[in-house]
């Protein structure tokens, strides 16, 4: 009995794993912007550290870190996330995101933006993924009031490029690299993405983030990435909670899906 519960709690934390490591197949950067924050530097450090031991030896760690830095018209951030699980010696996630960005305020309703980031992902053979990019970002709304002060309807679309250099393990046979470019490849990708925050009534709101990024010489390579979640509001306190996401990548790895897509639903309780 322990040892098939044993069995059931591994598999439980591998499932995780693969829905960790697809998830970070692509990255939704989107996510990673603060909003109000206050002029000045800001740090945050964690750590996560847990081992189970008894029929099987279980450990994970994760380690994450970020440092922004607010100005007046521009702001910066620098984040680094990494996981580590294994089951006595085998690894089954070992992955690691870091990304810096540094935005300015080039009028009262567009940005410009410069990034950097770097990646591996060992569940997907990815050994490396590094890319710069620069871009534009405009918002249907003035940045001296979003989002303090937001229009029923926000909108933010976002234009640029992205120079990738990506390496992966193709195995000892050389057949799980990139189906065209074979172990490494070096693009110059399109990078686009569309935010759409709308709230219809006090009781009903629709956020919505989507990415669509194109090899600038090859449009049959391309990745989208949509991430979308609605909230509706049974009473002031109770909500009906419906998230989306959906992957897709036009030419993925061996051995790897093209689509991934993922729905959830759930309720909330606000206790105030």
């Amino acid at each position: 009995m322990k040892t098939m519960k044993s069995k059931g709690r591994f598999l439980s934390l591998l499932i995780l794993g693969i829905l960790l490591s697809s998830a970070n197949a692509q990255v939704n950067t989107e996510s990673m912007r603060k909003q109000g924050q206050e002029l000045g530097s800001h740090l945050m450090l964690g750590a996560n550290l847990s081992f189970i031991q008894g029929n099987s030896s279980i450990f994970q760690s994760r380690l994450k870190s970020r440092w922004d830095y607010i100005l007046a018209g521009s702001n910066y951030f620098i984040t680094f996330d990494q996981k580590l699980s294994r089951k006595d010696e085998k690894v089954f996630i070992n992955q690691g995101f870091g990304h810096i960005r540094g935005v300015k305020n080039l009028s009262h309703r567009l940005q410009g933006e410069l990034y950097l980031q770097q990646e591996y992902n060992e569940f997907i053979n990815l050994q490396s993924r590094s890319l710069i990019g620069l871009g534009l970002r405009m918002n249907n709304q003035d940045l001296t009031e979003f989002p303090d002060n937001p229009a029923a309807l926000a909108l933010v679309l976002g234009m640029g490029f992205m120079l990738e250099q990506e390496k992966m393990d193709a195995g000892s046979l050389g057949l799980l690299g990139d189906p065209v470019h074979g172990e490494l490849a070096k693009l110059l990708r399109s990078s686009n993405y569309l935010v759409v925050k709308w709230a219809a009534s006090p009781l009903f709101s629709l956020s919505s983030t989507s990415y669509y990024q194109v090899d600038t010489k090859r449009l049959a390579d391309f990745r989208i990435l949509s991430q979308s979640q609605a909230r509706l509001g049974l009473t002031q306190k109770l909500a009906l909670n419906f998230t989306l996401n959906l992957r897709y990548d036009s030419e993925p790895p061996a051995n790897i899906e093209e689509l991934d897509l993922e729905f959830s639903q759930g309720l909330t309780y606000t206790f105030k």
